[in-house]
Protein backbone atom coordinates (compact mmCIF):
# COMPACT_ATOMS: atom_id res chain seq x y z
CA UNK A 1 0.00 0.00 0.00
CA UNK A 2 2.79 2.47 0.49
CA UNK A 3 4.52 1.96 -2.67
CA UNK A 4 1.05 2.38 -4.43
CA UNK A 5 0.91 5.17 -2.43
CA UNK A 6 4.49 6.64 -3.51
CA UNK A 7 3.27 6.35 -6.55
CA UNK A 8 -0.07 7.64 -6.58
CA UNK A 9 2.04 11.02 -4.86
CA UNK A 10 4.36 10.49 -8.13
CA UNK A 11 1.69 10.94 -10.36
CA UNK A 12 -0.16 13.20 -8.91
CA UNK A 13 3.19 15.62 -9.08
CA UNK A 14 3.37 14.33 -12.61
CA UNK A 15 -0.23 15.65 -13.24
CA UNK A 16 0.29 18.92 -11.20
CA UNK A 17 3.48 19.75 -13.70
CA UNK A 18 0.73 18.76 -16.82
CA UNK A 19 -1.51 20.99 -15.14
CA UNK A 20 1.05 24.12 -15.20
CA UNK A 21 2.40 23.29 -18.68
CA UNK A 22 -1.12 23.43 -19.96
CA UNK A 23 -2.14 26.53 -18.37
CA UNK A 24 1.40 28.28 -19.34
CA UNK A 25 1.05 26.79 -22.74
CA UNK A 26 -2.77 28.18 -22.88
CA UNK A 27 -2.28 31.87 -21.53
CA UNK A 28 0.69 31.66 -24.27
CA UNK A 29 -1.93 30.73 -26.94
CA UNK A 30 -3.97 33.02 -25.93
CA UNK A 31 -1.72 36.30 -25.40
CA UNK A 32 -1.36 35.27 -29.27
CA UNK A 33 -4.36 34.89 -30.37
CA UNK A 34 -4.86 38.61 -28.73
CA UNK A 35 -1.56 39.63 -30.65
CA UNK A 36 -2.98 38.45 -33.67
CA UNK A 37 -6.31 39.97 -33.02
CA UNK A 38 -4.78 43.39 -32.59
CA UNK A 39 -2.85 42.95 -35.50
CA UNK A 40 -6.09 42.18 -37.66
CA UNK A 41 -7.75 45.24 -36.29
CA UNK A 42 -4.89 47.38 -37.52
CA UNK A 43 -4.84 45.77 -40.88
CA UNK A 44 -8.75 46.28 -40.83
CA UNK A 45 -8.46 49.84 -40.35
CA UNK A 46 -5.38 50.36 -42.57
CA UNK A 47 -7.45 48.65 -45.15
CA UNK A 48 -10.95 50.69 -44.38
CA UNK A 49 -8.25 53.96 -44.43
CA UNK A 50 -7.58 53.03 -47.80
CA UNK A 51 -10.47 52.08 -49.36
CA UNK A 52 -12.21 55.41 -47.93
CA UNK A 53 -9.20 57.48 -49.30
CA UNK A 54 -9.85 55.20 -52.56
CA UNK A 55 -13.70 56.25 -53.06
CA UNK A 56 -12.10 59.86 -52.05
CA UNK A 57 -10.15 59.89 -54.80
CA UNK A 58 -12.39 58.12 -57.53
CA UNK A 59 -15.00 61.42 -56.41
CA UNK A 60 -12.43 63.97 -57.20
CA UNK A 61 -11.49 62.30 -60.38
CA UNK A 62 -15.10 62.80 -61.09
CA UNK A 63 -15.21 65.68 -60.02
CA UNK A 64 -12.44 67.21 -62.33
CA UNK A 65 -13.33 65.39 -65.19
CA UNK A 66 -16.71 66.82 -64.62
CA UNK A 67 -15.01 70.35 -64.81
CA UNK A 68 -12.90 69.33 -68.02
CA UNK A 69 -16.07 68.58 -69.86
CA UNK A 70 -17.28 71.99 -68.80
CA UNK A 71 -14.42 73.52 -70.11
CA UNK A 72 -14.03 71.73 -72.84
CA UNK A 73 -17.98 72.95 -73.88
CA UNK A 74 -17.16 76.39 -73.02
CA UNK A 75 -13.82 76.25 -75.11
CA UNK A 76 -15.84 74.93 -78.15
CA UNK A 77 -18.65 77.67 -77.24
CA UNK A 78 -15.08 80.37 -77.10
CA UNK A 79 -13.84 78.55 -80.27
CA UNK A 80 -17.09 78.95 -82.16
CA UNK A 81 -17.32 82.59 -81.54
CA UNK A 82 -13.51 83.15 -82.07
CA UNK A 83 -14.64 81.84 -85.78
CA UNK A 84 -17.17 84.41 -86.35
CA UNK A 85 -15.23 87.33 -85.09
CA UNK A 86 -12.02 86.23 -87.28
CA UNK A 87 -14.61 86.83 -90.66
CA UNK A 88 -15.24 90.35 -89.28
CA UNK A 89 -11.42 91.15 -89.12
CA UNK A 90 -10.06 92.83 -92.17
CA UNK A 91 -6.79 94.76 -92.23
CA UNK A 92 -4.37 95.31 -89.59
CA UNK A 93 -5.30 96.72 -86.90
CA UNK A 94 -2.98 99.22 -86.56
CA UNK A 95 -4.06 100.37 -90.16
CA UNK A 96 -7.21 100.80 -88.78
CA UNK A 97 -6.25 102.20 -85.49
CA UNK A 98 -4.70 104.82 -87.98
CA UNK A 99 -7.22 105.45 -89.97
CA UNK A 100 -9.37 106.00 -86.53
CA UNK A 101 -7.36 108.36 -85.63
CA UNK A 102 -6.95 110.55 -88.85
CA UNK A 103 -10.73 110.54 -89.29
CA UNK A 104 -11.55 111.95 -85.69
CA UNK A 105 -9.03 114.00 -86.14
CA UNK A 106 -10.54 115.53 -89.37
CA UNK A 107 -13.69 115.48 -87.93
CA UNK A 108 -12.04 117.86 -85.15
CA UNK A 109 -9.70 120.11 -87.25
CA UNK A 110 -11.75 120.53 -90.58
CA UNK A 111 -14.30 123.48 -90.65
CA UNK A 112 -18.07 122.59 -90.54
CA UNK A 113 -18.77 124.18 -93.49
CA UNK A 114 -15.89 121.85 -95.30
CA UNK A 115 -16.99 118.59 -93.57
CA UNK A 116 -20.68 119.77 -95.10
CA UNK A 117 -21.96 116.48 -96.96
CA UNK A 118 -19.14 114.08 -95.91
CA UNK A 119 -20.17 113.98 -92.28
CA UNK A 120 -22.54 111.32 -92.96
CA UNK A 121 -19.99 109.24 -94.68
CA UNK A 122 -17.24 109.63 -92.20
CA UNK A 123 -19.39 108.69 -89.55
CA UNK A 124 -20.44 105.45 -91.56
CA UNK A 125 -16.64 105.03 -91.98
CA UNK A 126 -16.08 105.73 -88.11
CA UNK A 127 -18.74 103.28 -87.01
CA UNK A 128 -17.02 100.54 -88.84
CA UNK A 129 -13.58 101.02 -87.70
CA UNK A 130 -15.09 100.95 -84.30
CA UNK A 131 -17.25 97.84 -85.14
CA UNK A 132 -14.14 96.17 -86.29
CA UNK A 133 -11.91 97.20 -83.94
CA UNK A 134 -14.20 96.20 -81.08
CA UNK A 135 -14.28 92.90 -82.67
CA UNK A 136 -10.12 92.82 -82.61
CA UNK A 137 -10.50 93.22 -78.66
CA UNK A 138 -13.16 90.81 -78.45
CA UNK A 139 -11.12 88.12 -80.41
CA UNK A 140 -8.32 88.79 -77.99
CA UNK A 141 -10.57 88.47 -75.34
CA UNK A 142 -11.64 85.03 -76.60
CA UNK A 143 -8.21 84.21 -77.29
CA UNK A 144 -7.28 84.71 -74.13
CA UNK A 145 -10.09 82.88 -72.51
CA UNK A 146 -9.16 80.46 -75.08
CA UNK A 147 -5.53 80.30 -73.49
CA UNK A 148 -7.12 80.09 -69.75
CA UNK A 149 -9.47 78.04 -70.81
CA UNK A 150 -6.98 74.86 -72.04
CA UNK A 151 -4.33 75.83 -69.14
CA UNK A 152 -7.28 75.01 -66.27
CA UNK A 153 -8.19 71.55 -68.74
CA UNK A 154 -4.35 70.62 -69.16
CA UNK A 155 -3.74 71.07 -65.36
CA UNK A 156 -6.53 69.14 -64.24
CA UNK A 157 -5.58 66.59 -66.70
CA UNK A 158 -2.40 66.23 -65.18
CA UNK A 159 -4.03 66.23 -61.85
CA UNK A 160 -5.97 63.48 -62.85
CA UNK A 161 -3.00 61.66 -63.57
CA UNK A 162 -1.40 62.35 -60.93
CA UNK A 163 -4.89 61.06 -58.97
CA UNK A 164 -5.06 57.80 -60.78
CA UNK A 165 -1.69 56.97 -60.05
CA UNK A 166 -2.23 57.26 -56.34
CA UNK A 167 -5.75 55.45 -56.88
CA UNK A 168 -3.80 52.64 -58.41
CA UNK A 169 -1.64 52.45 -55.24
CA UNK A 170 -4.22 52.43 -52.61
CA UNK A 171 -6.30 49.90 -54.35
CA UNK A 172 -2.97 47.83 -54.46
CA UNK A 173 -2.64 48.68 -50.98
CA UNK A 174 -6.11 48.05 -49.62
CA UNK A 175 -6.19 44.81 -51.60
CA UNK A 176 -2.71 43.81 -49.62
CA UNK A 177 -3.90 44.77 -46.14
CA UNK A 178 -7.06 43.02 -46.90
CA UNK A 179 -5.39 39.85 -47.97
CA UNK A 180 -2.94 40.11 -44.68
CA UNK A 181 -6.02 40.98 -42.54
CA UNK A 182 -7.59 37.79 -43.83
CA UNK A 183 -4.46 35.37 -43.48
CA UNK A 184 -3.93 36.96 -39.75
CA UNK A 185 -7.44 36.42 -38.29
CA UNK A 186 -7.01 32.85 -40.26
CA UNK A 187 -3.99 32.22 -38.14
CA UNK A 188 -5.65 34.02 -35.37
CA UNK A 189 -8.62 31.04 -35.73
CA UNK A 190 -5.68 28.10 -35.68
CA UNK A 191 -3.97 29.55 -32.96
CA UNK A 192 -7.40 30.29 -30.57
CA UNK A 193 -7.94 26.60 -31.70
CA UNK A 194 -4.68 25.22 -30.24
CA UNK A 195 -5.61 27.57 -27.33
CA UNK A 196 -8.74 26.02 -26.80
CA UNK A 197 -7.50 22.05 -26.86
CA UNK A 198 -4.32 23.62 -24.52
CA UNK A 199 -7.64 24.25 -22.01
CA UNK A 200 -9.32 21.34 -23.05
CA UNK A 201 -6.14 19.46 -21.80
CA UNK A 202 -5.88 21.73 -18.93
CA UNK A 203 -9.68 20.34 -17.40
CA UNK A 204 -8.70 16.95 -18.47
CA UNK A 205 -5.45 16.92 -16.17
CA UNK A 206 -7.59 18.56 -13.81
CA UNK A 207 -10.37 16.14 -13.60
CA UNK A 208 -7.46 13.53 -13.57
CA UNK A 209 -5.39 15.57 -10.62
CA UNK A 210 -8.69 15.04 -8.83
CA UNK A 211 -8.88 11.49 -9.52
CA UNK A 212 -5.87 10.83 -8.00
CA UNK A 213 -6.22 13.05 -5.11
CA UNK A 214 -9.55 11.38 -3.40
CA UNK A 215 -7.51 7.82 -4.60
CA UNK A 216 -4.68 9.79 -2.54
CA UNK A 217 -6.96 10.53 0.67
CA UNK A 218 -8.88 7.19 0.54
CA UNK A 219 -5.15 5.36 0.73
CA UNK A 220 -4.30 7.88 3.23
CA UNK A 221 -7.41 6.42 5.27
CA UNK A 222 -6.40 2.94 4.27
CA UNK A 223 -3.03 3.38 5.38
CA UNK A 224 -4.12 4.88 8.67
CA UNK A 225 -6.31 2.49 9.50
CA UNK A 226 -4.00 -0.35 8.77
CA UNK A 227 -1.17 0.88 10.51
CA UNK A 228 -3.29 1.55 13.73
CA UNK A 229 -4.30 -2.11 13.23
CA UNK A 230 -0.53 -3.10 13.14
CA UNK A 231 0.01 -1.22 16.00
CA UNK A 232 -2.57 -2.29 18.40
CA UNK A 233 -1.34 -6.04 17.71
CA UNK A 234 2.50 -4.76 17.96
CA UNK A 235 1.04 -3.38 21.79
CA UNK A 236 -1.18 -6.43 22.11
CA UNK A 237 1.64 -8.82 21.61
CA UNK A 238 4.04 -6.69 23.62
CA UNK A 239 1.06 -6.93 26.94
CA UNK A 240 1.02 -10.38 25.82
CA UNK A 241 4.71 -10.64 26.49
CA UNK A 242 4.74 -8.74 29.50
CA UNK A 243 2.00 -11.08 31.21
CA UNK A 244 3.95 -13.88 30.31
CA UNK A 245 7.26 -13.01 32.05
CA UNK A 246 5.26 -11.08 34.82
CA UNK A 247 3.68 -14.70 35.63
CA UNK A 248 7.23 -16.58 35.27
CA UNK A 249 8.20 -13.78 37.41
CA UNK A 250 5.27 -14.78 40.01
CA UNK A 251 5.81 -18.83 39.31
CA UNK A 252 9.87 -17.72 40.71
CA UNK A 253 8.77 -16.53 44.00
CA UNK A 254 9.80 -13.01 42.82
CA UNK A 255 8.60 -10.01 43.43
CA UNK A 256 6.14 -7.56 41.11
CA UNK A 257 6.71 -3.82 40.27
CA UNK A 258 3.44 -1.82 40.88
CA UNK A 259 3.54 -1.42 37.22
CA UNK A 260 3.68 -5.30 36.64
CA UNK A 261 0.86 -5.77 39.68
CA UNK A 262 -1.12 -3.05 37.51
CA UNK A 263 -1.10 -4.32 34.16
CA UNK A 264 -1.42 -7.91 36.13
CA UNK A 265 -4.67 -6.84 37.81
CA UNK A 266 -6.06 -5.17 34.55
CA UNK A 267 -5.40 -8.41 32.68
CA UNK A 268 -7.42 -10.69 35.15
CA UNK A 269 -10.40 -7.99 35.31
CA UNK A 270 -10.88 -8.08 31.69
CA UNK A 271 -10.97 -11.67 31.72
CA UNK A 272 -13.64 -11.90 34.41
Amino acid sequence: MEEEFSALVERREALRAEVEHWVEERERLNEEVRRLRSRGLELRERRDEANRRTRELIEEIRRLRDEIAERRRKLREVDQRLVEVEKVLTGERRELEERMRRLEWEVMTTPTEEMLGREEEVAREIGELKRRLEAYDEAERLEARRLELRAEIMARQVRVRELKGELGRRRKAGRARHQEMIEVFKKMEEVRGEADEAHRRVLEARERLREIRKEELDLKRRLRALRAEIEGKKRERLKEEALRRIKEKLERGEKLTFEEFRLLSEEEERQE
